[in-house]
């Protein structure tokens, strides 16, 4: 068992749940910043990093164990076509877990010893879809190969596991084959340990119309994954697919 598992073990022993932060782009918007553009909040990685950093800290002051970065809609496809180089990318990837980790080096300067806050920094590694800036992310993907997707988002691990994040959060996955993708990935890093959460349509479907059953089944024997979960779905069916992700994992 890797050193993050055996961690998130030991407090699960006393403490009922883990808690994760809030959405970052609703709460950076709450406090002016203009998100309307391709790279949403990664934008803000060149614009204002300190509103990022600030927000991270907030939520830890609300109780947050987990803090994600500010690259869910970071790839270099999309710096790319914003003008940005390769090494630029790079940089801004890397930043976003800096301004992680210097929000919860500075929370726990300040509060570390009035709560003993055990806190991980997750790098949000959003879909293919979420690099096309069209939405596909809630639909799927047409005609694109699992090796695609695979090279998709190694090209950004490479880059994120030069940082110091603690673990790997595949994010809004609408379809079975991206869940292959990232599997396969996983087991090219099997020191590396990550979650991978799902869009789902429905009670029972993920966003491309497939099983929900059949995404977590797929993932079962995934080297280095310790979560399997939803998000960016209407909140009226999650406790069915939490239901069904139980009865399986």
């Amino acid at each position: 068992m890797k050193m993050i598992e055996k961690e998130i073990q030991h407090v699960l022993k006393t403490q009922p749940i883990l808690i994760l932060d809030g959405a970052l782009a609703t709460e950076l918007e709450q406090r002016g910043a203009n998100l309307n553009h391709a790279l949403w909040s990664a934008k803000l990685l060149k614009e204002d990093p300190a509103l990022i950093e600030a927000v991270h800290y907030d939520y830890l002051l609300s109780g947050a164990n987990i803090i994600t970065t500010a690259s869910y809609q970071a790839s270099f496809m999309g710096f790319e076509q914003e003008g940005y180089s390769k090494e630029e990318a790079i940089a801004l990837f890397q930043l976003s877990v800096d301004l992680a980790e210097e929000a919860r080096q500075k929370f726990i300067t300040n509060h570390a010893n009035k709560n003993k806050q055990q806190i991980w920094l997750a790098a949000s590694l959003g879909p293919y879809g979420a690099a096309l800036a069209d939405g596909s992310e809630y639909r799927g993907y047409e005609n694109i190969a699992i090796d695609t997707l695979l090279a998709f988002h190694e090209e950004r691990l490479e880059a994120i596991l030069e940082t110091k994040v603690d673990l790997l959060a595949f994010e809004t996955i609408p379809c079975i084959d991206e869940a292959i993708a990232i599997k396969k990935l996983l087991s090219k890093y099997p020191t590396k340990s990550a979650w991978i959460s799902f869009s789902c349509k429905d009670e029972k479907h993920i966003s491309s119309g497939e099983l929900f059953e059949d995404a977590i089944s797929v993932l079962q024997d995934a080297t280095g994954l310790i979560g399997v979960g939803v998000n960016c779905t209407a909140p009226q069916y999650i406790e069915s697919l939490i239901q069904i992700a139980n009865s399986i994992t």
